[in-house]
């Protein structure tokens, strides 16, 4: 445990983060926060036993703790071989869903995946994205424990501004053409709208609210050309 926790915070100072973590899995293979966090820093270079996905799909095969979180990392790495069975970025945020429905990052990331299936039941690529709005909603409270734990995973190549928030939500909502939340519909216009109330410099809104005609952002209506201004 000792040389698991050196290891999460970068090291000693004379020992590395990965060194520590490899001392750890020396002493017990069986440590799946170990091999989970070992993932994360990016594995050793150029050793295949300790490539990232590898350590992900150890961790899991092992059962640790954050299994729906390191079923999540192990997709962004575009899936691996898990107990045998290759399994695709799509099956791995899948499991994820079906340990935590309620993460909104997850079904963030399975829509733009193309969707999938949670449930047993298939979620198009709209229906993902009407999930994530909703979960990213309703954790609001709870946002910024929500982005401590993919900070985790921030060696994996997945830049932060893709950390899920309600807005990132919202947009992409947007981009589907709108739908449902919480059995309230939204228009395309009322979805990138909303990122507007609460970020009004976003250029992407603007730009996406002016393809879709314009609309009301705080109560002012704005033309299509009045968004393209901004």
């Amino acid at each position: 445990i000792v040389w698991v926790n050196l290891g999460v915070v970068g090291g000693d100072g004379e020992t590395s983060g990965v060194d520590c973590l490899l001392r750890a899995i020396a002493l017990d293979e069986t440590c799946a926060d170990a091999w989970e966090q070992l993932g994360a820093l990016g594995g050793v270079p150029g050793d295949e036993e300790y490539e990232p996905s590898r350590c992900f799909a150890k961790s899991i095969e092992i059962g640790g703790r954050s299994k729906a979180m390191t079923w999540c990392a192990l997709g962004i790495r575009g899936g691996g071989v898990v107990r045998g069975t290759k399994r695709t970025a799509i099956h791995c945020l899948e499991e994820a869903l079906e340990l935590h429905p309620e993460r909104a990052y997850e079904w963030f990331k399975l829509g733009v995946s193309g969707g999938g299936t949670v449930g047993g039941a298939f979620c198009s690529r709209k229906v993902c994205h009407e999930n994530a709005v909703a979960n990213a909603e309703a954790s609001k409270s709870s946002a910024s424990r929500e982005l401590r734990d993919h900070d985790a995973w921030g060696k994996l190549g997945e830049p932060s501004a893709r950390l899920l928030g309600v807005n990132d939500a919202w947009f992409h909502l947007g981009t589907e053409g709108g739908g449902r939340v919480r059995g309230v519909a939204s228009t395309a216009a009322e979805c990138f709208a909303h990122v507007l109330a609460a970020v009004p410099a976003c250029a992407a809104s603007w730009h996406m609210l002016g393809l879709e005609g314009g609309g009301t952002v705080r109560g002012t209506t704005h033309t299509a050309a009045t968004c393209y201004e901004k």
